[in-house]
């Protein structure tokens, strides 16, 4: 153990690091508080998914300070080395880590800068960087001064608060901010970054250069100033190149023996594979920026066109790019071929051509998760994006876009893949403090794991400059979903959706009591919390909600099987007695039923804890991997024995696995007499690389999960009696030809979302609720705020237990969007999303909230939310206020896209006081709507 100590801040404070075998503890001294923190920074090396949250236990960790160099100056340290794997005791040689520690003794803070060097291509990592776990619970509140919002960290439950750029800790006479990228607060933990847990690339981006940095502030007020990066001197300027198209530029670099971008004086790879020797199982990184044996270069008209062959003496791989400028959408179209004629390495995925883009001034990001978001500033708050495609959660769609907001001209890059065929992809952007930001698509290979195993990738790399934000750019893949690709070729009314499905406002979700002991609790994520359940409550609370609203509503309904939740799939009939006799008490009312099923997982023992179908008849048909076993799922059920249940899930192109959803979806439309059925999981899960070839597909990635899930529903759908209704869980976009209804419920987990997908799928497939259950059942500005986003982005409110009968505030409020929304029931059959208007509202007409089902974010928004619609020659601005008291707030439009004039109705709570020149004041009472009508001529 080693101890070292420096002065901090004025009144004799100190600062104590601690360098222990394989961690570093600080300890801090100032104005007679003390606190004590562990760093838990390390490095990940393994493939990971986009599901992540702050304070997991990450496999394949390797802590950064075991066996470490120090070096001790004047105001501070330096600790360097090489990060060594906890549980194999492995040392990762070809990465050297360096955490600088500098002491900033007159403004009572202390920086932590941390870089690497990696000495030739290493992907598929990340880092854990400024992770300290406090020692005691020192703040009793957190928050942004930034935004000047704050909350009680012993109300923050499960939830996990995070900021970009800072978060603020304050206890009696205790003080912290931690300024960094995202900045979270799990439990005692504290993220410095902690979008770091989905970078998914080399750690060389984050060099000296471009390194990072993390700043722990002890006194109020200060503005500590950074330390001055080390600059390396410049190395002779190589030749470089451009690709020019219209307003779009990009340099290039030739080189004997690599192809790189040229960003920010430095050569970057301009794409990367992974290859695999077949015999001895190595994987091998390869990156265009060094290492080919044969580099060749030309162009011809508006094309141009790389070959490179032969990488790391590899024969037989050979590597065929062509970027053709468009110049008048001011675009380049990438086209990829990797060629493999070698009989000793298969291709495992290749990258796309990847985009660096250099940001002088903060530069926002719209990522396609969920409905889509906006990561605020996204360029210099050294953030991560990592979205799986098609996925219900962090890939819904296939593009991303950075733009500046200040600037009317050209201001945005567009980033997006246009593949018609919807194969697996994974989509980064990585961005740090100085500006850099990387955009990146990864695509997996079609016979993963054979050699010669020649890859198109699928579709076009669009690189696009445009004028404007993420409408603009959602305009771009609008054009070409709409145009190119099967899953927008029918509409709701070419699905033949029943108008029932169409006109539903409102949807309650809840449960059937367990009946037995062998039931499961809810998962966390859904439960209703409330302080008494009666055993009718599941049905009798729902009749009541319909007679008070006296509208037709929609009941989403779970656990109304016999067998447990998540538990003996795919055995869901027999039918509860306790539900038969509710439901022929629903039917007697305005109540549309959909029950829920899983239509992925198959339980290994799906009779108790014994087997009865999954060996005969499940097994063949299961997702495996790469040794041939089955792809192991695990939720919160258990078996008798106290195990946890073990779920496999099902390749969809299995014949025997499409018979049993048939039967049972047939079934359960005869016996119960059900509206729609539920289909868990097909619209959310992200495609699996399945390795059995007897299932006739090709191994690993491409099209063919969705291909086959589309064929799949399409047999569905041809059993499927007339006025009945599929939905499934999220909204991978690639299902929406093939169902009635998306559900939305994951669109609460992003502090910035806007209305990309119902831009463009409005017309196509009915969205539906949003889970304010769980984790946010009590806030009441947060379930509000999620009901009225519903409304405006068009979709179908609610998703909300049935217990809201009991609520009276939530339930008035509810009542007026949903008659609204009834009343209007033919204009939102056919809506569009417009550009949103924006409400600039005064700082006393926003509201704060932490973002919902556990993920990390804060939101901060004006009371009065808007949105604008239109169906036809008809325009709607909708306005609703979800605060208490009436509020008189401006909101601004651009007049050429839309523009009330002066021939215009208003309905609702409130009043609109003047409209000139793309600007609208209006007044709106507290939990009331604004609706302003008129038509286009």
């Amino acid at each position: 153990m080693a101890t070292y100590t420096f002065s901090l801040g004025k009144e004799q404070g100190q600062v104590i690091f601690e360098l222990l075998d394989r961690c570093l503890t600080m300890q801090v001294v100032h104005q007679q508080e003390t606190y004590e923190f562990e760093f838990l920074d390390g490095v990940l090396n393994d493939r990971f998914t986009s599901d992540w949250f702050a304070g997991v236990e990450f496999k394949h960790h390797a802590t950064m300070y075991e066996g470490c160099a120090v070096t001790v100056k004047e105001n501070g340290l330096e600790i360097t080395g090489q990060p060594k794997r906890m549980e194999t005791g492995e040392v990762m040689d070809q990465v050297t880590v360096t955490n600088r520690f500098t002491v900033l003794k007159e403004q009572a803070a202390i920086t932590q800068e941390t870089f690497f060097t990696v000495d030739g291509p290493l992907y598929d990592c990340s880092a854990l960087i400024g992770r300290v776990e406090a020692k005691e619970q020192y703040f009793d509140m957190v928050g942004s001064e930034e935004a000047d919002a704050f909350f009680a960290i012993k109300d923050l439950k499960r939830s996990n608060l995070a900021y970009p750029r800072e978060l603020v800790f304050r206890g009696e006479n205790r003080y912290l901010k931690v300024q960094g990228g995202l900045v979270c607060l799990c439990g005692k933990i504290i993220e410095g970054h902690i979008g770091g847990h989905n970078y998914n690339d080399t750690l060389s981006y984050y060099d000296e250069d471009n390194s990072v940095f993390t700043v722990f502030s002890f006194e109020e007020g200060a503005v500590p100033c950074l330390p001055v990066r080390n600059k390396k001197p410049n190395k002779q300027m190589p030749k470089v190149s451009s690709f020019i198209s219209g307003d779009l530029s990009v340099d290039y670099v030739v080189k004997e023996q690599g192809l790189a971008l040229w960003h920010q004086k430095k050569e970057q790879p301009l794409l990367a594979m992974q290859l695999q020797q077949v015999a001895t199982g190595e994987k091998r990184f390869i990156d265009t920026l060094s290492g080919w044996g044969n580099v060749s270069a030309s162009k011809k008209g508006n094309k141009t066109e790389f070959v490179l062959s032969n990488p790391d003496g590899i024969s037989g791989i050979t590597l065929k790019l062509t970027a053709e400028a468009i110049t008048e959408q001011n675009r380049l179209k990438w086209d990829v071929t990797v060629v493999n004629d070698s009989s000793e390495y298969s291709l495992l995925w290749c990258t796309y051509p990847r985009l660096y883009w250099e940001c002088d001034k903060p530069h926002d990001l719209f990522r396609p998760e969920s409905g889509g978001s906006v990561a605020r500033e996204f360029s210099t708050a050294d953030m991560h994006f990592n979205g799986s495609y098609p996925g219900g959660f962090y890939g819904t769609m296939a593009y991303m876009a950075l733009y500046r907001t200040d600037e009317q001209k050209v201001n945005g890059i567009y980033f997006g893949v246009h593949d018609a065929s919807g194969g697996k992809k994974e989509f980064q952007a990585d961005s740090s403090q100085k500006g850099s930001v990387r955009l990146s698509c990864r695509c997996y290979a079609e016979d993963w794991g054979k050699t010669k195993n020649t890859n198109h990738l699928p579709g076009k790399m669009i690189w696009q400059s445009f004028a404007g934000d993420w409408f603009d750019a959602t305009e771009i893949y609008r054009e070409f979903v709409q145009q190119e690709c099967f899953w927008t070729k029918r509409s709701i009314d070419d699905k033949q959706t029943p108008l029932w499905m169409q006109d539903i406002p409102f949807w309650v979700m809840d449960w059937v009591p367990q009946d037995s002991e062998d039931g499961e609790p809810i998962p966390t994520n859904l439960r209703t919390d409330s302080d008494e359940v009666k055993p009718e409550d599941w049905y009798e609370n729902v009749i009541r909600l319909q007679k008070f609203f006296g509208v037709p509503i929609g009941y989403h309904v779970y656990n109304w099987h016999k067998i447990p939740f998540n538990n003996d799939y795919p055995h869901f009939l027999p039918a509860k007695d306790s539900f038969m006799k509710g439901l022929s008490e629903l039917k007697q009312h305005d109540i549309r039923i959909m029950p829920y099923i899983n239509a992925l997982l198959w339980d290994t023992k799906d009779r108790g804890n014994s087997d009865f179908e999954f060996e005969s008849i499940g097994r063949a048909g299961s997702v495996k991997t790469e040794s041939g076993d089955p792809i192991i799922l695990r939720f919160e059920s258990r078996e008798s024995d106290g195990k946890l249940v073990e779920l496999t899930a099902m390749c969809p192109s299995y014949q025997k696995w499409r018979d049993k959803l048939v039967k049972l979806t047939t079934d359960m439309f005869e016996e119960l007499g059900v509206d729609a059925i539920y289909l868990d999981q097909i619209a959310a899960r992200i495609p699996h690389l399945c390795m059995d070839e007897t299932h006739g597909h090709p191994l690993g990635g491409g099209s063919w999960w969705t291909q086959e899930y589309n064929d799949l529903l399409a047999e569905l759908n041809g059993h499927k009696p007339e006025g009945k209704a599929f939905t499934s869980e999220s909204n991978a976009e690639v299902f929406a030809s093939q169902l009635d209804g998306f559900l939305s419920w994951a669109w609460v987990r992003c502090d910035n979302e806007v209305p990309a997908f119902m831009r463009i799928y409005s017309d196509v497939i009915k969205v539906l609720g949003r889970n304010t259950n769980g984790y946010m059942k009590h806030s009441d500005m947060h379930w509000k705020y999620h009901l009225a986003q519903s409304l405006l982005c068009g979709q179908q409110m609610g998703w909300v237990n049935a217990d809201l009968i009991n609520m009276p505030e939530r339930l008035e409020f509810t009542k007026k969007l949903v008659q609204f929304r009834y009343a209007h029931r033919e204009f939102f059959r056919h809506v569009t999303v417009l550009r949103p208007p924006v409400v600039q509202a005064e700082r006393a007409h926003k509201f704060a909230s932490d973002v919902g089902m556990g993920s990390a974010g804060m939101i901060m928004k004006p009371y009065i939310c808007s949105a604008a619609l239109q169906n036809g020659k008809r325009r709607m601005i909708l306005l609703i206020n979800i605060g208490k008291e009436t509020m008189s707030d401006v909101m601004s439009f651009n007049p050429t896209e839309y523009n009330p004039g002066k021939n215009f109705k208003v309905e609702g709570f409130g009043s609109v006081n003047c409209i000139s020149d793309g600007k609208m004041e209006c007044t709106v009472e507290g939990g009331g709507y604004l609706c302003i009508k008129w038509e286009e001529e």
